[in-house]
C-alpha cells in the first residue's frame, strides 16, 4: 500500500478529480456486478465508460447494457427510436 505521502503527491500531479456518490446498496451491488463483467479496474472506470467519447469504449458499454437489459426483461426483440420517435433500429437478442 502506498505512503499517505505518496499518495498526496500523485493526487497533485493527477488532472483526475474525486466525486463522492451516495448510492443505494443496490445499485452499487449492479456497479460491482458490471466491474466484474467488464474486467475493469474499480468502479470508476466503468463510470467513465458511460460518459466516454471512445466510440469502441461506447459501443462494448452498449453491447453489455442491451445483454443486461434483455437478459433482465426476457424480451428477445427491442426497437430504437430516434428524436422523431421514428422506429430506426430494431435489435434481436440470441442470448
Amino acid at each position: 500500500m502506498a505512503s499517505t505521502e505518496r499518495m498526496r503527491a500523485y493526487r497533485q500531479n493527477d488532472s483526475k478529480k474525486n466525486v463522492q456518490l451516495r448510492l443505494s446498496p443496490e445499485t452499487l451491488a449492479r456497479l460491482d456486478q458490471m466491474v466484474s463483467e467488464q474486467g475493469a479496474n474499480g468502479r470508476a472506470e466503468v463510470i467513465n465508460k458511460f460518459l466516454s467519447d471512445d466510440p469502441k469504449a461506447l459501443g462494448k458499454l452498449g453491447s453489455h447494457l442491451l445483454r443486461r437489459y434483455f437478459r433482465l426483461t426476457g424480451k428477445t426483440e427491442g426497437t430504437a427510436r430516434n428524436e422523431q420517435g421514428v422506429v430506426d433500429m430494431l435489435i434481436r437478442f440470441d442470448g
